[in-house]
């Protein structure tokens, strides 16, 4: 499955899968999920280092706004419904009418740059935060791929299915973890 994925992350290419059961599909769907989750972990780090090294101040973003103005459903509701519905109808679905062209595999990197780096704005912008662009926004280049990988293998659905369930996780897990680490928000 991984190895389907790096192909396409290495030679984008729309491989629509129709024959495929209801069955099958969320079982390559959980496997997707579980693996851009593993690779954004495993990112994780880097931002930690930054913020060590006092290069970035991970308490500026955005999200920790989200977390102290609203309540906990709210955010939830937000992150994994109502930004996977717009954000994959911006960055996955006009794939879905280009995946005919010559020019396929370079709009596949044009969109999942642009999904990164739309969240860079999730940061107070300084020069330092520009400098280290690239690094920061790793997590969701990482889910950008991901998620056009469903969206050309199964549809539209799946990759607001698969962005969906990725931010809730991710944003849950802050809200069961946080009165054990009260540091991570």
């Amino acid at each position: 499955m991984i190895k389907e994925v790096f192909q396409f992350v290495k030679k984008p290419k729309s491989h629509w899968d129709e024959e495929v059961s209801l069955g099958a599909k969320l079982g390559i769907f959980v496997k997707l999920l579980l693996w851009a989750m593993t690779i954004s972990i495993a990112l994780t780090p880097i931002s930690a280092i930054l913020d060590e090294l006092e290069i970035i101040d991970l308490k500026e973003h955005a999200v920790n706004e989200l977390f102290e103005n609203l309540s906990p459903l709210i955010v939830l509701f937000a992150a994994a419904v109502v930004a996977p519905i717009i954000e994959e109808l911006f960055f996955r679905a006009p794939l879905l009418g280009l995946r005919n062209s010559k020019y396929f595999k370079i709009w596949v990197y044009v969109f999942v740059a642009a999904f990164g780096l739309i969240h860079i704005t999730n940061f107070e912008m300084n020069t330092k935060i520009l400098l280290f662009t690239p690094l920061l926004v790793l997590p969701q280049i990482n889910l950008g791929f991901f998620a056009s990988y469903i969206c050309m293998r199964f549809g539209y659905f799946w990759a607001v299915l698969l962005h969906g369930c990725y931010n809730f996780i991710i944003i849950g897990s802050v809200y069961l973890l946080k009165p054990f680490f009260p540091e991570i928000v």
